[in-house]
């Protein structure tokens, strides 16, 4: 993964988080999905479509999140994500080299 994809998701995941001084729980994802401009100033390369709704992106942050604890529960969820995305193997010329990529057909944030 790309450094660059890798900052944006952690980004995501942390769009819920706990204060350190006041232990108070923020949740900033309901803000940017009512907030299509501050979703783009957030997250420039990556849109919203219609099937990414609020239920749906907390679901896959939180799916996210519990890959971090390293459970079967938390690889099933992820394999669970997989197989409903429609993903597809795609080459591409790199100088000599021919670089296989996976993309989603999907065209939302969570494809």
């Amino acid at each position: 993964m790309r450094q660059e994809n890798q900052i944006k998701l952690r980004q995501f995941i942390n769009t819920w988080s706990v204060r350190n001084d006041t232990r108070e729980e923020l949740d900033l994802l309901p803000k940017l999905v009512r907030s299509p401009l501050l979703w783009r100033k957030v997250f420039p390369r990556h849109a919203l479509s219609e099937i990414d709704d609020l239920e749906r992106l907390q679901r896959l942050r939180s799916d996210l999140r519990r890959t971090s604890q390293k459970t079967r529960s938390s690889d099933e969820a992820l394999n669970d994500w997989f197989s409903r995305a429609a993903l597809g193997v795609r080459a591409q010329r790199v100088g000599d080299d021919t670089k296989l990529g996976i993309e989603s057909a999907e065209k939302g944030f969570v494809g």
